[in-house]
């Protein structure tokens, strides 16, 4: 009778207890998380203690991308006219019969590209000229200046000769000389080919990265929902259903306030602009158009802004006619209480919700941030819509944690307060 032969199959053999190397999945996972911890560990310290090359390193890439970050911000504000020329005139007028949402969308893009460029183009033909002429005509007033000072000094050092004005009209004929020295006119003309090769190569870079910027802008458009749908399904798949929601719905409110506050205080600005023009012009005030530009640039940023636009013009006045910088003072006081009293809450309506003592904290820290003068003014200015997402963040959460700690009717007696 056949011995039955032994079943040697893996379930059957008996393992020694003493042979580990058995696979299990739970450590696999743990060992690639503790890779990579340590290697992430390891570069966060390598990247801190070489932060001089790492900064060289991080702006080199971010200067690379700077075509793309400014195609997205030009995007992001010619939005706003492509969804109305979409929705109130193409759509209407394309999807009468049959739908074509692709085309209506197309044309009111390149009816606003159309608009925005040439509104571009009237500056460049007619402003800038004017912006020249008022330039120059302010560097000659300033020579003029130069002299009556000139004059006036030698006036006082002859009426009161005890006093020593020669030093003082030594030091600044030294120093308007040296402007006009033999050797700085020398050194000016010597740099003049390396100063233009530099220019040019600056502005077919800048030529560049606008074209690539614009170009970059366009696809943005084009695919604007199919953007925000893919970005919220990237949301919602990395989060969880209550984390993602929670996002989407700071992301809408972001972009709200920050929407809202940008379209408003461009009109705002260009509204005030055109305004002060029209006054100076009227009173016959000197170099209008070159004031009025600076004072509706500067009025975008909220509060300090339309001061800090009214002292250039101030003194640019002043050193034509003293009386008219007074007459011009006045005229400025009242074109700002106009907007600030009338104009600019019916335009910006509660775009913020922020009190002024929160506007003014915005300010300063948006200025601190940036390294330029440019950089520091676009701080302030989007330092404001950046402070109220936070603050509206900071409230929300504040209503949760009081209805979580205190009795509904307690809560809310609180919340109202």
């Amino acid at each position: 009778m056949d011995k039955p032969e032994k079943d040697i199959s893996q379930d059957n053999v008996k393992r020694d207890p003493n042979h580990q190397f058995e696979s299990n999945k739970k450590y696999y996972i743990i060992s690639i998380y503790a890779v990579i911890t340590i290697a992430v560990s390891a570069i966060i310290i390598k990247l801190v203690f070489s932060f001089e090359a790492t900064s060289v390193m991080v702006g080199k890439y971010f200067g690379a991308l700077t075509p793309v970050v400014a195609g997205f911000f030009i995007a992001y504000l010619l939005n706003p006219m492509v969804n109305f020329f979409d929705r109130t005139v193409f759509t209407k007028l394309f999807n009468k019969k049959k739908p074509h949402p692709r085309l209506s969308r197309s044309i009111a893009m390149l009816f606003s590209y159309i608009i925005v460029i040439g509104a571009i183009a009237v500056i460049l033909i007619y402003l800038l000229p004017q912006l020249s002429n008022s330039i120059t005509d302010l560097i000659n007033k300033l020579q003029v200046w130069y002299s009556k000072a000139y004059d006036i000094a030698e006036d006082l050092h002859a009426k009161f000769p005890s006093i020593d004005f020669n030093y003082i009209l030594d030091k600044v004929q030294e120093t308007f000389n040296s402007f006009l020295s033999t050797d700085r006119i020398t050194a000016i003309a010597t740099s003049v080919i390396p100063t233009l090769f530099s220019t040019v190569g600056a502005v077919l870079k800048t030529l560049y990265y606008l074209l690539f910027s614009i170009m970059v802008s366009v696809y943005v458009l084009a695919d604007k929902n199919r953007l925000v749908k893919n970005l919220k399904r990237f949301v919602r798949a990395l989060f969880k259903p209550d984390t993602s929601e929670s996002l989407i719905r700071v992301g809408a409110m972001s972009h709200r306030i920050f929407s809202n506050f940008i379209a408003g205080k461009s009109l705002d600005s260009l509204i005030i602009g055109i305004l002060c023009f029209i006054i100076l012009s009227i009173f016959r005030m000197p170099f209008a158009l070159l004031i009025s530009i600076i004072v509706g640039i500067t009025n975008m940023i909220p509060y300090v802004g339309p001061w800090i636009g009214a002292i250039p013009g101030f003194f640019i006045i002043c050193i034509t006619d003293p009386f008219q910088s007074l007459i011009y003072a006045l005229l400025i006081l009242g074109l700002q209480q106009f907007d600030g009293i009338y104009l600019g809450p019916k335009i910006l309506g509660s775009s913020t919700g922020l009190r002024p003592v929160w506007i003014i904290f915005a300010i300063s820290i948006g200025g601190a941030i940036g390294n330029s003068v440019i950089g520091s003014a676009l701080g302030m200015f989007l330092g404001v819509p950046t402070i109220a997402v936070i603050a509206n963040l900071l409230d929300k959460w504040i209503d949760r944690r009081i209805l979580f700690k205190y009795p509904k009717e307690q809560a809310e007696n609180i919340i109202d307060r």
